[in-house]
């Protein structure tokens, strides 16, 4: 599993130029942001994050195998730029990936309910501070668009 890293000055300027964001979780357990500014690969900032996994839900949810979601043009999604505006240097984020958040209605009709929320983690007198903001909800089938892949539903 990756560690965070702290986030710097320039990196807070790197989240408001992005016009696409990847949020992923790789095979490898790396969790990550990847915030592309341009069509330049070299431009690109990835920012290592802290993971966590979550199923509300009583069934198991087995391996985790990878979970990833695209913003396109983040700058008009209000969630995203309330999540940037409240960035500061020094903060520390996690992507907390959430599994089957389903009710009823959608296990009867065989769908999934995934979220990807981004928890900033920074110290305020000597205290953790958390501030969480859901920034993806996806409802699909068990396919491949599916957010969040783990051995129950591959």
């Amino acid at each position: 599993m990756s560690q965070p890293q702290a986030i710097t000055k320039s990196d807070l300027k790197a989240f408001k130029d992005a016009h696409t964001v990847v949020l992923n979780l790789s095979v490898g357990g790396r969790s990550y942001i990847k915030l592309v500014k341009d069509d330049d690969e070299k431009n690109d900032v990835y920012i290592d994050c802290g993971v966590e996994i979550r199923n509300y839900r009583r069934d198991v949810l087995g391996d985790v195998r990878f979970a990833s979601h695209v913003m396109v043009f983040p700058q008009y999604d209000e969630c995203w730029k309330t999540f940037v505006s409240s960035l500061r240097a020094g903060d520390e984020i996690t992507i907390r990936w959430i599994a089957n958040n389903n009710s009823e209605l959608l296990d009867r009709a065989e769908l999934f309910h995934d979220q990807a929320v981004l928890v900033i983690r920074r110290q305020v007198r000597g205290k953790e501070a958390k501030l969480a903001f859901m920034v993806a909800s996806i409802v699909c089938k068990n396919n491949p668009a599916k957010m969040i892949r783990h051995t129950t539903t591959m």
